[in-house]
């Protein structure tokens, strides 16, 4: 059995990140899922719907958060196919911090599966074969929370495991001072402009991709 889709053990990672926790800034505050316990996108380039983008969101007792995520894409000419994607991912998450995540990727016939998991105060990163460590309040690159953006946190691909370079500006604090949507510039070798609504909660995502057209993540 494939890692997608197998549930994470984090009990036994949970106690060693306990103080580590409370140790980094912004790392210990909860991400709220949103109400609906779900998130909807259509992924739209030049006006097109070329797929989905849809994450589940499950509260487990032990106010471990799990998160099911599922991503569809093809970009055609005429009847010729010339891209496709597709990505699926469980994040499990306590107190703020990642305990668990294990993803599969196919971009375009290129296979990528990745597993990360604490390790002391590190996070460790398996993709195809190869691991490396980064710190441990690490985010992938779902941002699916506006918390994610707090403390200068690593951002890391969700579907390769590569460790951006970035800067982050964000043009409101979390929470934000009034019931408005906030909007969060993020450069470097990930580039993105994420919304988010009141609660944190992501409503909508663009970049640039390399043919030099924009890609946008806008709610179903």
């Amino acid at each position: 059995m494939g890692p997608v889709g197998k549930v994470l053990k984090v009990s036994a990672m949970i106690a060693g990140l306990a103080a580590f926790a409370w140790s980094v800034p912004g790392a210990a505050e909860d991400l709220g899922p949103p109400g609906s316990g779900r998130i909807d996108f259509n992924i739209v380039r030049q006006g097109d719907v070329i797929g989905h983008y849809h994450s589940d969101f499950l509260t487990r007792s032990d106010r471990v958060l799990e998160v099911r995520t599922n991503v569809s894409a093809k970009v055609s000419i005429g009847p010729v196919r010339i891209y496709d994607f597709s990505h699926s991912a469980v994040e499990t998450w306590r107190d703020g911090l990642l305990v668990g995540l294990v993803s599969e990727t196919n971009d375009d016939g290129t296979i990528h599966r990745l597993r990360a998991e604490p390790i002391g105060q590190t996070l460790s990163i398996l993709v195809d074969g190869k691991s490396e460590t980064t710190r441990a309040d690490a985010v992938p690159s779902s941002l699916w929370h506006r918390r994610m953006l707090d403390g200068a946190r690593p951002i890391f691909d969700i579907e390769d495991g590569e460790l951006f370079q970035t800067q982050t500006r964000c043009e409101s604090p979390f929470p934000p001072p009034s019931p408005m949507p906030s909007v969060c510039e993020i450069t470097g070798s990930l580039v993105r402009t994420l919304r988010f609504d009141p609660q944190g909660v992501l409503i909508e995502v663009s970049f640039p991709v390399e043919d030099g057209s924009k890609v946008t993540y806008r709610p179903n």
